[in-house]
């Protein structure tokens, strides 16, 4: 084949792969975190928008809020496209929860303040100083989450933290070392 000839098909494969758009993965594997491929005209509330963790337990468990999903991931590179057809073979399990250790959350129309542990498990701090002994004087700034009250029963409400030894945010951290620990 000429030179010429082998640029023109060159050129042409892509301007079609272009045109096509982004490559979607053939099949999702087990701890990818996925979505569906938008189109352009894609609205922002589009389905295409939500992202999933696919769990070990082969289901897609949905991460409900951004908030959930920068407790675990640092940013939304490591999304994988897959086909809607290939979504919906998957079926649906449990939403993801906060990563524990890494926020405290209030839910809107409760004043509680928990912190989450292993399992997606909510304990009540009684006071904001026994937070701030966890988190620091300024947790309220930096590390707090306000969630839908239509998340609570995501979690599971456990014991309360009453005294400053009662719950350590780097060990929670620490005891999960993936989503799948944590359902």
């Amino acid at each position: 084949m000429s030179r010429s000839k082998l640029l023109k098909s060159f050129v042409a494969a892509f301007t079609v792969m272009a045109f096509i758009g982004p490559t979607i993965a053939s099949a999702a594997a087990e701890g990818d975190v996925i979505k569906v491929t938008c189109t352009a005209e894609a609205a922002i509330d589009d389905s295409c928008r939500a992202v999933y963790y696919l769990g070990l337990d082969g289901e897609r468990h949905a991460f409900p809020n951004e908030d959930v999903y920068l407790s675990w991931y640092e940013n939304f590179d490591n999304v994988i496209d897959i086909d809607e057809a290939e979504m919906n073979d998957l079926a649906l399990g449990k939403n993801v929860t906060l990563k524990p250790g890494v926020k405290v959350v209030k839910f809107q129309t409760d004043d509680a303040i928990y912190a989450v542990a292993e399992g997606g498990v909510l304990r009540h701090y009684l006071t904001p100083s026994l937070v701030a002994v966890d988190y620091g004087d300024d947790w309220a700034e930096r590390d707090f989450v306000v969630m839908p009250d239509t998340f609570f029963n995501d979690y599971q409400v456990g014991e309360e933290i009453d005294s400053d030894t009662d719950y350590d945010p780097v060990e929670a951290e620490r005891g999960v070392l993936s989503i799948d620990d944590n359902f």
